[in-house]
């Protein structure tokens, strides 16, 4: 009886009519795992600051995080982002790891 799969799914059907439980968690399993958060420190004339690198494309600064912005283009030496409220600036990697603004 408890290694038949129908009987978990019937069971799974009567929970979900009699307390409606058992849809949360079918529905919790459905949720995206979020991504780890990637911290890279930028060298800008005005500023300096460690990002979030939030998924592939997003950006933000840690002590501003209003300050948000989208990777367009990421080379092993460098990122261009499109500030949301700023512009376009490309940042290129230094031997210490850190990304200074292009001039």
């Amino acid at each position: 009886m408890f290694k038949n799969p129908k009987f978990y799914f019937i069971v799974l059907c009567v929970l979900v009519i009699i307390t409606g439980t058992a849809l949360f968690i079918v529905e919790k399993q459905k949720m995206a795992i979020p991504q780890e958060e990637v911290v890279i420190t930028f060298k800008h004339p005005s500023w300096t600051d460690e990002m979030i690198l939030e998924g592939k494309n997003r950006i933000y600064r840690n002590s501003l995080p209003g300050e948000k912005a989208t990777v367009v283009e990421k080379t092993d030496n460098s990122f261009t982002l499109v500030w949301d409220n700023w512009g376009t600036e490309t940042f290129v990697k230094q031997a210490d790891g850190t990304y200074t603004l292009q001039k």
